[in-house]
């Protein structure tokens, strides 16, 4: 085995049983494209942190109520 993988998916698949190129039905509905997919991986972050965030703001407010008097 190389050092790099083989992009070949097919392998040894008949020809006949390939799909065509561009073809339609080929890949799953559901399955999120490559660019929503980069798009998720920067936005799940940043969604992490403004929600960490929110949650130590309503944290640190009810201690300041709750504690210090307001």
């Amino acid at each position: 085995m190389g050092f790099f993988t083989n992009l070949n998916l097919d392998g040894q698949t008949p020809e006949r049983t390939r799909p065509r190129l561009g073809e339609k039905q080929w890949a799953p509905s559901g399955v999120p494209t490559t660019k929503r997919k980069k798009v998720q991986r920067v936005l799940a972050p940043i969604a992490f942190v403004i929600a960490l965030a929110a949650l130590v703001g309503v944290g640190y407010f009810f201690f300041r109520m709750l504690v210090m008097g307001g």
